[in-house]
């Protein structure tokens, strides 16, 4: 990875970039160069997405509170952060809730359905592991038969714990976009969890939040 300060515009596979006020990070994905920037967002504006953006929502079975618990929600992002680097996932934005996980995401190659459903049995059997084995959660006692009673009915080939999503919804153009993203930021705030956006740890409005390092930003040409 390499950082680089610049204040000029710069053309990288399907985006346009510019590069400023903040460092930015590079890695490879099938040939392409994507740009992944590592603190603010000062460029947020463009009139239309260079690659296809996707609105796309997890809900845990039973809206069970899962991920109040740090260790699952660590678990979480680790699993987002190697399909970024793996798999060509690209993350806009994001906000983890303690039984949702919403986000606006493509694929940087490949097809994007493929990407998601590795993403469902890979944080399924992470989590499903963690409850099962001697990990320290009181609720591991009553949370994998809330599960395995959802799996008997499950059209799926795995186990998981999620519930069935809807298919991603397409964003054309920044209208869209930046209205996702206004409700993404402050469903912590209605939720009673902050005050303001950018102070709920793992939210993509956080500066700080630990997926900071892998969002990609969409500029204008």
């Amino acid at each position: 990875m390499t950082g680089v300060y610049s204040s000029e515009s710069i053309v990288i596979g399907c985006f346009c970039v510019r590069i400023g006020c903040y460092e930015d990070h590079t890695f490879y994905t099938n040939g392409d160069k994507v740009m992944r920037k590592t603190a603010s967002r000062p460029y947020r504006t463009f009139s239309k997405p260079e690659r296809e953006i996707y609105f796309v929502e997890w809900t845990v079975i039973g809206w069970v509170d899962l991920f109040v618990k740090d260790s699952y929600t660590v678990r979480l992002t680790s699993a987002l952060k190697w399909l970024c680097e793996k798999k060509g996932l690209l993350l806009y934005d994001y906000v983890i809730l303690p039984n949702r996980l919403v986000m606006m995401a493509g694929a940087a190659y490949g097809n994007l359905h493929d990407t998601l459903t590795l993403f469902d049995e890979f944080t399924s059997k992470a989590m499903l592991d963690m409850m099962r084995s001697g990990f320290k959660d009181p609720r591991r006692q009553w949370m994998p038969p809330v599960f395995d009673q959802f799996n008997e009915n499950s059209s799926k080939k795995f186990q998981t714990i999620w519930q069935e999503v809807k298919a991603p919804m397409h964003l054309p153009d920044h209208y869209q976009v930046e209205g996702r993203i206004r409700y993404m930021n402050q469903l912590p705030v209605i939720a009673g969890f902050v005050e303001k956006p950018m102070h709920y740890r793992y939210s993509s409005a956080n500066p700080r939040n630990p997926l900071n390092d892998w969002l990609v930003s969409p500029i204008d040409r």
